[in-house]
This record gives structure tokens, C-alpha cells and sequence, in this order.
């Protein structure tokens, strides 16, 4: 952990701080290094402040034609926590609209190519989700009944559980935030409004509050999926299909509650990744 963080420093003046005079862009990839941080390397998080700002105070300056690309990625979900497949699809987008990338056309072509392959599987897959109906599982082979039943009785001990031992709160319209469900929709209290409910504060103190616990959560899951050597195969495809998950839920609830208002950036977001194809031309 020690020498990761160390290769940092070269960027940092004798009294420890950040003094990096290169072009936006080499700032850019700094701060999304930085997302990869663990617990404990604080070098990281400094530098991520120093390039928010860095980049922050850029683009009310320059003028330039990476002001706007800029400005678009410092408001968009950082590399390390987008879902893969809509990375790919981000990054493919950016790319059609660099000129400077016509040297590899050839390969930016395939990438264009195996991209709209792969969401054609996906599309199928989906087909396949939409049609299960639980009432046909005495149809399934015995080892993928064993596999569905045993999910089903784990999902439905933790739901018995919690009620047995939670349980509701009748006595007020907005639950404890530490027994309250993330639903941040416009009939059900949010986590903000759980907490300041809770403890009484205001509500910058509350989003801030939040935005910690995401980040010490980020950075727990940064913990595992970053050494997972430690792991068995069946384990480390565990913490990626977790880790997948965290970007997933911060993938839709970005702009706003992309589940409960489905009309919104969110979607048009998954319509590019799932259903609408590259142009190839």
C-alpha cells in the first residue's frame, strides 16, 4: 500500500503539497487514478481534492477545446465506479469525437463492431429474464432447482429477519436512517430526510453525512477488489459481482432517482448501452 501511494509524492512540493503544472487532460487521468484509493492512503484523497479544484477553476478560465469535454467528465461518475459495459460505450462516444484518433480507425472500428455484438447478446439474455416465470422452476434441471430455492430461502430468511428483529416504526412517517431502505423516490423518505429527521440537522449536514458514508463504503470495496489474491476464484468472483453491483446502484441514482423516474437521463443512458447499436459508418 505503502509504494502505491508513494508514486505520488513526485507530484508533491517540499511542504507535501500538490504542485502539478501539466495540461488538463494529464490532470484528468490523476484524478481518476485517485478513485482508486484504499484505506488509509490519504495522498490519494488529497489529490483528488487538488484535481477537482485544479480542474474546477481551469475551466472558468480557459477557452480551450477541452473546456467543455472537461467539464462534461468532472460531472459524470468516475472511470473506476462506472459499469464496465456503459464505460465502454462512454469512452467509444469520446473517441468519435476526437479527430486526432484516425490512425487507429481500423481498430476503432472492431471496437465499434464487437461493442454492438455483445449488445445483441445482451439483448437476448434480457429476452430470456423477461420470460422466467417462478412457477415453471419444477421444469428446471435439478441443480439449477437446488440453486433457485436455495436464493429464494436466503432472500426470504433476511426479509423475515429483519422484521422480526427491526421491525417498523409506527410511530413516526419517516423510519431511522440505520433501518431505513435506500428508496430515494418521491413517496418514500430519503436517506437525507432519515437523517435529519434522526438527528435533527440541517440539510447540507445531512448530504454531507451521506457522501461520507458513500465514500467510506467506495472505499471498503476498493479493500477487496483491489487485492483479491487473497481470494479463491468462486470468492474473487464474488467481490467483482459486488463491486459491480455498487456501480451499478450509483450508475443509476447519478442524476437523480433513475428507478423510480424512468423518463429521465438514466434511461436514455441504458437505451445507448442496451438497445440502441453504434454506427459503424
Amino acid at each position: 500500500m505503502r509504494k502505491r501511494a508513494d508514486v505520488f509524492m513526485a507530484f508533491m512540493d517540499e511542504m507535501g503539497d500538490f504542485n502539478i503544472k501539466q495540461e488538463p487532460r494529464t490532470i484528468l487521468e490523476l484524478l481518476e487514478a485517485s478513485y482508486l484509493a484504499l484505506d488509509g492512503e490519504s495522498i490519494l484523497f488529497k489529490a483528488r481534492l487538488f484535481c477537482t479544484e485544479t480542474l474546477r477553476n481551469g475551466i472558468v478560465s480557459q477557452n480551450g477545446p477541452d473546456k467543455d469535454d472537461i467539464s462534461h467528465r468532472l460531472s459524470e461518475l468516475p472511470l473506476h465506479w462506472t459499469p464496465p459495459w456503459f464505460a465502454a460505450r462512454r469512452e467509444i462516444s469520446r473517441l468519435e469525437k476526437d479527430n486526432s484518433n484516425s490512425k487507429y480507425s481500423n481498430l476503432f472500428y472492431f471496437a465499434k463492431l464487437n461493442f454492438n455484438i455483445v449488445q445483441a447478446e445482451h439483448q437476448k439474455n434480457l429476452v430470456d429474464i423477461v420470460r422466467w416465470d417462478p412457477n415453471r422452476v419444477g421444469d428446471l434441471p435439478e441443480c439449477m432447482r437446488i440453486c433457485f430455492e436455495a436464493l429464494d430461502n436466503i432472500t426470504n430468511g433476511i426479509v423475515l429477519h429483519i422484521c422480526e428483529h427491526k421491525g417498523w416504526d409506527d410511530n413516526s412517517a419517516l423510519p431511522c436512517l440505520r433501518r431505513a431502505a435506500e428508496m430515494e423516490r418521491g413517496d418514500v423518505p430519503s436517506s437525507i430526510q432519515c437523517y435529519m429527521k434522526e438527528e435533527g440537522v440541517t440539510e447540507d449536514v445531512a448530504r454531507e453525512h451521506i457522501r461520507n458514508m458513500v465514500h467510506d463504503a467506495l472505499t471498503e470495496i476498493n479493500n477487496h477488489c483491489l487485492n483479491t489474491k487473497q481470494f479463491s476464484s468462486s470468492m474473487r468472483m464474488l467481490v467483482k459481482c459486488v463491486t459491480n453491483a455498487a456501480r451499478v446502484s450509483r450508475f443509476v441514482y447519478q442524476s437523480g432517482d433513475g428507478y423510480g423516474v424512468q423518463d429521465g437521463k438514466t434511461r436514455d443512458l441504458i437505451i445507448s448501452c442496451l438497445i440502441e447499436p453504434i454506427s459503424l459508418h
